[in-house]
């Protein structure tokens, strides 16, 4: 074992760097499972120059998966040069140059104190997690204990201090698989020789699918928890029988999916698989239900009522899906972490619910998913509709039935052409119906709203489609209001004009922008009314300050901005200067009043009701 890059405290007689290390302090251990059979090593040789230690084992008889070695010494004395030290991260490939990164989230430590610092290096993806304090700071890439050496740097934040700082060591490993830490290595003694006879597990997702399938797609995990598996022996066969073939058979790895389609009947996925003991397994999946897809294309459903397409998404993807021209449901990248199964099925007419006053435009569809839970992002539905049954004093909108309460609740709608098209957090069966222009009654009725100050204009903020409530029945009205959130509801206010040709958009942090809202920052980007910040990001998911909302509120309405210093504010010496003429503005016009005790309270984060009131006084 080679440690190549020392830093260590200079250390008498020679203060020469790396000395704290002696041979004396070490101890050596190796391990076969890694589950209290650590042995201690005697006889292996020490070799050290410039700080760099060599430990060998050659010509020591030693079988075993796992090395570790152990320095019995504590620098209790261990402390930081200069107030603000910051975590970075160094990756160095032995003769490659050094570069220094910040850590996702900027880490400050104390100070003169002692701080707890690890690294869970997941050995599979090569990514490392890294907590300070115990609080999550971000992940690095190209994490590879002992062939890439990943080190935790201590800077001062400032070129030129000069300031050395020292680490006696930093210990690295992977939680998933447990490896020791020191004094935690469990019984110093001869580990029993055990033989490995299990053989390794093996599971499918899905497993199965007794609904039609035109294609499937399934991954194997296999397990071993002892020799571990032999990858080379990893082999799949789709089959129509429980009885596996003898033929036929080719080589996968863990991380591909096996896919089957262009067929029809009953098919089973076949696995076999081996450790590296030779112990062997094979196993299958329960049937998958196969149809050949017809000549009308891949979003084309049987016929016949209550029956439909389904497709698998991976976890963390999206995509596009559809039925027949008439349906089209679209799933953002990022709205589930978990796989899961889309199914679209058009419903009978006699099974379609009646809505008691609209009459409807579309056929019903039953959009639903086989995992529990609201999305993540918002989908977008998109359905047509027929326009020769439209009256002039009726608008197209699109209505998803709650079970629940059972009646058909308004999401709204932008029409284009035949198709209408709205976002949604649950999948429910869907229609458009043909609404009365002009109706002021609230469609839904949110249970958190009664008595809440802010009842009448939220209600009003609906009907206009500014905001919607949420599948639960409640509206939220106190929840704060991230900055993504706050645009999209400005763009629909003011009716922001769409501009397609703004995208992409070039902040530091765009791939974290929802789908949803990628339009509408775009749109308020052009108008000026949002700039970023000074390091080039945008922060959508960030909780957007009173001062932010009144800035963009003022910008996108064009007012006119005086040269005013100070506002009447008890607060005023917190409202940044650049800020000021602003809120003396927002005030004139009534957009905003200020908290209790006659506070502007600018860095606090904006509710829900508070976006809602300011939007609609600014369009009246």
């Amino acid at each position: 074992m080679i440690d190549s890059k020392q830093y260590n405290k200079p250390q008498p007689p020679d203060n020469l760097p790396g000395n704290r290390i002696q041979q004396q302090n070490l101890e050596v251990y190796v391990s076969d499972m890694n589950n209290g059979d650590w042995t201690l090593v005697e006889g292996w040789s020490f070799e050290k120059e410039d700080g760099n230690i060599t430990i060998g084992l050659d010509g020591l008889e030693i079988e075993a998966r796992y090395v570790k070695v152990h320095q019995n010494y504590s620098d209790t004395a261990f402390t930081f040069g200069a107030p603000q030290q910051e975590i970075m991260r160094v990756i160095t490939e032995y003769d490659q140059p050094i570069e220094f990164q910040e850590l996702a989230t900027p880490t400050s430590l104390a100070f003169n104190e002692w701080h707890k610092i690890r690294l869970d290096f997941d050995l599979d993806s090569g990514l490392a997690d890294v907590y300070v304090d115990d609080a999550f700071k971000g992940t690095i890439e190209a994490a590879h204990p002992g062939k890439v050496i990943n080190h935790l740097m201590i800077s001062s934040g400032a070129s030129g201090l000069g300031t050395e700082v020292y680490v006696d060591e930093v210990i690295i490993q992977d939680l998933s698989v447990a490896l020791p830490q020191a004094g935690l290595i469990g019984d110093e003694g001869p580990a029993a020789e055990e033989e490995d006879t299990t053989a390794p597990a093996i599971a499918f997702s899905p497993d199965g699918s007794e609904t039609i399938l035109y294609e499937a797609s399934v991954q194997a995990a296999v397990t071993d928890d002892w020799s571990g598996i032999d990858a080379d022996q990893l082999k799949y066969v789709w089959a129509q029988s429980e009885t596996a073939p003898d033929t036929g058979w080719k080589a996968f790895s863990l991380s591909d999916a096996m896919t089957l389609s262009n067929v029809s009947g009953d098919w089973y996925l076949h696995i076999r698989a081996a450790d590296l003991s030779g112990n062997t397994a094979e196993a299958h999946s329960n049937r998958f239900r196969m149809q050949l897809r017809n000549s009308s294309g891949p979003t084309s459903p049987s016929t016949g009522g209550n029956t439909g397409n389904e497709w698998n998404v991976a976890a963390g993807e999206g995509g596009t899906f559809g039925s027949n021209n008439e349906i089209e449901l679209t799933i953002p990248v990022g709205a589930s972490d978990k796989a899961m199964r889309i199914a679209i099925s058009k419903l009978q007419e006699a099974d379609v619910p009646q809505h008691m006053e609209w009459s409807r435009l579309s056929p019903a569809f039953n959009v639903s998913k086989n995992i529990a839970g609201s999305l993540k992002k918002p989908a977008t539905i998109k359905l047509r509709f027929d326009r020769d049954k439209l009256e002039d004093n009726q608008q197209p909108v699109i209505a998803y039935y709650d079970e629940v309460k059972k009646v058909w609740v308004e999401i709204g709608g932008k029409v284009e052409g035949d198709f209408i098209s709205a976002e949604t957090d649950r999948l429910a069966t869907f229609a458009v119906f043909a609404k009365p222009l002009g109706s002021t009654e609230p469609v839904v009725s949110f249970s958190d709203l009664e008595g809440h100050w802010s009842n009448s204009a939220v209600y009003e903020a609906v009907r206009l489609g500014i905001v919607n409530g949420y599948p639960d029945g409640m509206f939220k009205p106190d929840k704060a209001v991230t900055r993504a959130e706050f645009i999209v509801m400005l763009a629909r206010a003011l009716e922001l004009e769409a501009d397609e040709e703004a995208l992409p958009l070039s902040f530091a942090d765009s791939e974290q922008i929802p789908n949803w809202a990628l339009l509408s920052v775009a749109q308020a980007l052009k108008a000026s009314i949002i700039h970023g910040y000074d390091d080039g990001t945008f922060r959508p998911d960030a909780r957007i300050t009173r001062i932010e909302m009144i800035a963009m509120t003022v910008r996108a309405l064009k007012l006119p901005i005086g040269e005013e210093t100070a506002t009447s504010f008890e607060d005023d010496a917190n409202i940044p200067a650049w800020a000021k003429s602003l809120v003396v503005e927002a005030v004139a016009k009534g957009l905003v009043k200020g908290r209790g005790g006659n506070r502007f309270a600018p860095g606090e984060t904006s509710t829900r009701a508070e976006a809602v009131t300011i939007l609609l006084r600014a369009i009246q």
